[in-house]
């Protein structure tokens, strides 16, 4: 752990001016959604729990002035979106007073400090993106950047816009307006959004279970406790991680129009807040208008659980739990889903001991918010087993496995928070039990943690190394504009019901068309190049040259060897090498 925070605290210095200009539309939006959660609710809520709050919902603001930057810049000039941003950053400070900050708040906040820059050890082993999404989010953010960049709206706006937009603006406004690289923008903005995640979770459980001790507890589960959502950013799935802030926001102002204390008028204005939002939320990623729709679902379910007899409850919350743990079997015999299932018990394996142990009192002390907590998981399981026909897509589902598996983490910190605060109920009227269990359950899970969270990139998905980038350099350098360059790929499926599997690339050549310009084509990783039809395609599509990234499952170098008189070593670096096929 101490090297993992050296090297945080390295990547903290060498990027500090970068992680500055990250951070200050957030801090802005954090200072203009306090102000409105404020006028809503006055003063029911402490200074720790509206920082909790408005640490979920200053990515909008934030959003809105990167949609009026992106306009401003297009339709008059750079120099003046950036003058009016600046204005724009600068007027809270001279207007909003700032209140003196609690001792819980200066706590809140110094938890996302100490996260952050835990997490930013994550760069001192990246060396680009992860997997292949990264790369398209690339293409976007440098086609906003192009479009911005020429004041022009490009004719094929429309065919970029619908892909995530929300996310692909914000980070392209911050990018133009502060002059920092795609990379590292797209590398250090996951890691901040992962160290601001679990801050809202301790608004929910401070407010169910009155408990600071246990909200503390919610917000270190919720960032630590799971491979989720930190692994999210190894599949590039920068969105998605995003739009969890939009998810978590609804639900809590949701949860806010449940409870008994707020006026109809109060009510009524909160609600087109929360449409507004997930409006937002959907510019972000699509599937979150889903979600959003599925936790007003188990809202209704757990109304409706609320108003019957405590035995009721019971038996409901133990029925929901057999209907997942019937939805775990059915995913168990699908190989598309089974990953959501692996993926939690490779890692997660104790964590899921102690959820287990704790659920029993949380469905105890709490079983209206732990019947919604797995009401909500299960419903997005559910949606995973829904075909919906989609146009030239093929058949999809709401929801894809990777996303339900990003969601989990919500509901699973929550059950173990909840049961928490069940376990130090039962024994309140005894202390030093109380303070026993209490250091028990904490010292598990700094143990767990230490020895089993990765703050660093995955095998799994990290596709480029060293040798990729000087190969991809030497490319951009030596190789013609219009080359044309063989790349490694595999099928990929994350949905039981899909026919045409789509290819994706597999190691670092997926990176060298947006880096360099340079066309590339994708083929099985396992193409035979000993074959004299696979040389006869290649001579037919114009295939020039062959790239193997050092990744695993690339092109067999040996098939490619053993032709010389086929294909000729162009660069061979000990992981990296590239080969020129000879079709004269």
């Amino acid at each position: 752990m101490i090297n993992v925070f050296l090297d945080g605290f390295s990547a903290f210095q060498n990027h500090f001016w970068i992680i500055v200009c990250l951070l200050l539309p957030w801090l802005w939006g954090w200072m203009c959604i306090r102000v409105i959660l404020e006028y809503f609710f006055s003063k029911q809520f402490t200074n720790a729990e509206i920082f909790s709050l408005a640490s979920a919902g200053a990515i909008f603001p934030a959003m809105i002035w990167a949609g009026m930057f992106f306009i401003v810049n297009i339709l008059f000039s750079k120099t003046f979106a950036g003058v009016c941003s600046l204005i724009i950053f600068i007027i809270p400070f001279l207007f909003i007073k700032l209140k003196k900050f609690s001792a819980t708040t200066f706590i809140l906040f110094l938890s996302f400090l100490v996260s952050l820059i835990l997490r930013l050890a994550f760069l001192e082993r990246a060396t680009l993106p992860s997997y292949f999404d990264s790369v398209e989010h690339y293409r976007t953010i440098k086609f906003f950047l192009d479009v911005s960049h020429n004041n022009i709206f490009a004719g094929n706006v429309l065919s970029f816009a619908y892909y995530h937009v929300g996310y692909h603006i914000l980070i392209s406004a911050i990018i133009s307006l502060f002059n920092i690289s795609i990379v590292t923008a797209m590398l250090i903005l996951g890691q901040i959004v992962l160290a601001i995640l679990p801050l809202p979770f301790f608004f929910i459980i401070k407010q169910e279970t009155n408990s600071t001790l246990v909200a503390f507890f919610a917000c270190f589960i919720a960032g630590f406790g799971l491979h989720m959502p930190a692994h999210v950013v190894n599949w590039g799935k920068y969105p998605a991680l995003l739009s969890l802030f939009g998810i978590q926001l609804a639900f809590i102002l949701g949860y806010l129009i449940l409870k008994n204390g707020l006026k109809v008028l109060q009510k009524a204005k909160l609600s087109w807040v929360i449409f507004f939002l997930l409006l937002l939320t959907t510019l972000i990623h699509s599937r979150a208008l889903i979600v959003a729709l599925g936790l007003i679902v188990s809202i209704f379910l757990s109304l409706w659980q609320k108003k019957q007899s405590t035995r009721i409850q019971y038996i409901s919350v133990i029925a929901i739990i057999l209907i997942f743990v019937f939805e775990i079997f059915y995913i168990q015999q699908s190989p598309a889903l089974l990953p959501l299932i692996t993926g939690y018990a490779q890692r997660d394996l104790w964590f899921l001991f102690l959820a287990l142990f704790l659920s029993f009192f949380a469905i105890k002390y709490f079983p209206v918010s732990t019947f919604f907590s797995f009401a909500s998981i299960s419903l997005f399981v559910s949606l995973l087993f829904l075909p919906i026909p989609l146009f030239n897509y093929g058949i999809q589902t709401l929801l894809d496995r990777p996303f339900v598996q990003m969601l989990s983490y919500i509901p699973l910190s929550i059950i173990v928070s909840l049961g928490l605060s069940g376990l130090l109920q039962m024994v309140r009227n005894i202390p030093i039990i109380k303070i026993i269990f209490s250091f028990a359950v904490f010292g598990f899970m700094f143990l767990y943690i230490f020895r089993n969270y990765s703050f660093y990139p995955s095998t799994c998905c990290q596709l480029a190394s060293a040798d990729d980038l000087a190969a991809i350099e030497w490319i951009n350098t030596h190789l013609p504009l219009d080359a044309q360059i063989l790349i490694a790929s595999n099928p990929l499926y994350v949905n039981p019901f899909e026919t045409n599997q789509s290819q994706v690339g597999v190691d670092a050549g997926i990176w060298i068309n947006p880096l360099t310009s340079r066309s590339t084509l994708l083929a099985p990783a396992e193409m035979n190049f000993e074959l004299t039809d696979t040389f006869s395609y290649l001579c037919s599509q114009a295939i020039e040259y062959i790239y193997l990234g050092s990744m695993p499952q690339r092109f067999n170098q040996q098939w490619i060897a053993s032709h010389p008189e086929w294909y000729y070593p162009l660069l061979l670096l000990p992981k990296v090498q590239i080969y020129q096929v000879n079709c004269q």
